[in-house]
């Protein structure tokens, strides 16, 4: 199911599918918040992130869990629209990924690898400065 790319700390899968809120775990209700939370014992996801069916403008944003949430988004959406993005997401407290999103939709993970703990990997907030 998986390889190690020689050298880089990154080990890639095939496609795995993490979770789909279609399947009926969540829904964010119109106007408010939603999260989720996903335990890894990896030091740092990366994913294919999609947002499917919005019924209002939004964003979602991964982020390590019991840490302040980034002023900043890995997806943007309006009405009706589908859209993927790359993520890499670091681990938090409880080795937890916190997914928020703001505004109704459906979001999809899709699991393409994960660094081994092995490596430090090293997150930055938006503005540049060291979160981690």
């Amino acid at each position: 199911m998986s390889a190690v790319d020689s050298g880089s700390g990154f080990v890639s899968v095939t496609p795995e599918r993490l979770f789909d809120t279609r399947d009926g775990e969540v829904r964010s209700p119109a106007g408010f918040e939603s999260y989720l939370e996903f335990t890894t014992f990896v030091e740092g996801w990366v994913m294919n992130v999609t947002v499917t069916d919005p019924a209002e403008p939004g964003f979602l944003t991964a982020y390590p869990c019991g840490q302040p949430r980034p002023n900043a988004s890995n997806v943007n959406y309006v009405k009706g629209q589908t859209v993927p993005n790359l993520v890499v997401a670091k681990p938090g407290y409880a080795n937890r990924v916190c997914f928020y999103t703001h505004g109704e939709t459906h979001f999809i993970a899709d699991l393409m690898g994960w660094f081994i703990a092995d490596l430090s990997m090293v997150a930055f907030a938006p503005d540049g400065f060291d979160a981690g």
